[in-house]
């Protein structure tokens, strides 16, 4: 994923503050939205653009949210790739840890293809 060279400053300030609570609450969010079957393509889009905006640091929890949605709608390899940047850029984010245990209950992503970016 390409990022610009220097991210705003507003932006890395919103992406910062998607920690803990924060992703739980969007989860929850998320959950109500898909339950009412709401399309969740608009705020996939949302997290998206403002996740490849800001330094790459302050993303883990957007891509939380993101692999989240990616779930919701079935799309398991996005789901799993946006897990394992969440992970790799922080390790010790609790709510992607959290969906990790759930997602590999669920799924074993030994099975999945890999994501091709292009």
């Amino acid at each position: 994923m390409q990022h610009p060279l220097q991210p705003h400053p507003v932006i890395d300030a919103i992406a910062s503050q998607v920690t803990g609570q924060k992703i739980n609450a969007g989860i929850a969010l998320i959950d109500a939205a898909w339950a009412a079957g709401e399309s969740l393509e608009p705020t996939l889009a949302s997290y998206t653009r403002i996740a490849r905006a800001a330094s790459r640091q302050y993303t883990a929890g957007l891509w939380t949210l993101i692999t989240w949605i990616n779930w919701r709608t079935n799309n398991r390899p996005a789901a799993w790739a946006a897990l394992h940047l969440a992970l790799e850029i922080d390790p010790d984010e609790d709510p992607a840890h959290y969906l990790a245990v759930f997602m590999y209950d669920q799924v074993d992503p030994r099975r999945i293809r890999p994501v091709q970016w292009q």
